[in-house]
């Protein structure tokens, strides 16, 4: 699982040279499957065969099914907090091996008290133990087999024909006119949960006071289109 340190590795870098690429390398040679949380949207690509997508209470079904069997789990640049974890009796009661990564020494056991305590900046921490990386076993192949069958049975989707605009409409329309191009910010409820699914994810903002905020992203000197969504009827734009 990836948070948003695994995004913003630290120090004056451009966007290319984050963990984004680290993470990247590291997941395709381990054949690991991953997952980030609302803040690491954008650590690794959501089409990507082993992308979990999001994980959390707002997360998809097959990454909390994965989350729940797995028996190592991985989590870089993320605070363990009950936005990932929920009921914490129940949080991935399978795992034999958990490790978490992140630069902030004070998060390690916060929640959950990890076998493995690597305090280091994401980047840095996943470029040294690529190289470590063993041949991946035939076990691996049944897992990645049982996730896509779990995907299958639990995908994302909403109702269509109720006789109602439903706001997943608004936004793959959305998505169609401005050609994953937009600067997209949302506010904290259920407008961001939506919202997610649709949008590159580098280009989501998260933030309180959605249309100042969508307004100040288009003065910042890009050229793209800007929106705002909210769950609140007193926004506008």
């Amino acid at each position: 699982m990836a948070g948003a340190g695994a995004c913003r590795a630290y120090g004056p870098l451009p966007i290319v040279d984050h963990a984004e690429r680290e993470l990247f390398k590291f997941a395709e040679k381990a054949a690991a499957p991953v997952g980030t949380t609302l803040l690491g949207i954008g650590a690794f690509p959501v089409n990507h065969p082993l992308s979990l997508h999001m994980t959390g209470f707002m997360g998809t079904g097959w990454n909390l099914k994965a989350v729940q069997n797995a028996d190592v789990l991985m989590m870089v640049g993320m605070r363990v907090d009950d936005r990932v974890t929920a009921r914490l009796a129940d949080f991935a009661p399978n795992v034999k091996t958990f490790i978490h990564v992140d630069i902030d020494g004070s998060e390690m056991g916060k929640n959950v008290r990890p076998h493995i305590e690597l305090v280091a900046d994401a980047r840095n921490a996943l470029e040294a133990m690529t190289p470590h990386v063993g041949e991946v076993d035939a076990g691996r192949g049944r897992w990645l087999a049982q996730i896509d069958a779990w995907r299958e049975e639990h995908p994302l989707k909403y109702t269509h024909s109720n006789g109602h605009l439903q706001p997943q409409d608004v936004l793959i329309d959305m998505y169609r006119r401005c050609r994953s191009e937009a600067i997209v910010v949302a506010d904290v409820h259920t407008a961001f949960g939506a919202i997610i699914c649709h949008f590159h994810p580098q280009r989501i903002r998260e933030a309180i006071g959605v249309s100042p905020c969508a307004c100040g992203a288009r003065s910042g000197g890009s050229t793209a289109p800007g929106c705002s969504t909210t769950s609140s009827t007193s926004c506008s734009c």
